[in-house]
């Protein structure tokens, strides 16, 4: 079995959401993504620091930082991004530049 785990400290809406589209379209993965680097990871190492060095940071930041339509459409990209790699057999983390490359996903 594989379990994608999706850390966000306020559990707000950034991880609900994530969580349900991904849930929406795909089983389980064993892969952890956290939304936030600065955010998250030093509770991730407090609490389970054991998971550090496997943790995939998707930097969406959260209300305040940047608005909620553009956490979404961000977090749709990447869902998407990993569905698509999890299709093909790749659950590795995305590479930095994967990342850091603009995001082009069509709105509906």
């Amino acid at each position: 079995m594989r379990l994608v785990l999706f850390v966000c400290t306020g559990n707000y809406y950034r991880s609900r959401f994530a969580e349900g589209l991904f849930n929406h379209h795909a089983r389980r993965a064993d892969l952890i993504v956290a939304l936030h680097e600065p955010e998250h990871r030093p509770m991730i190492r407090r609490r389970f620091p054991a998971w550090e060095p496997s943790i995939t940071w998707w930097e969406v930041p959260d209300l305040g930082d940047m608005p909620p339509s553009e956490a979404f459409f961000l977090m749709e990209a990447r869902v998407r991004d990993l569905l698509s790699r999890l299709s093909h057999g790749d659950v590795s983390a995305p590479r930095e530049d994967d990342l850091a490359r603009p995001v082009s996903v069509a709105r509906a």
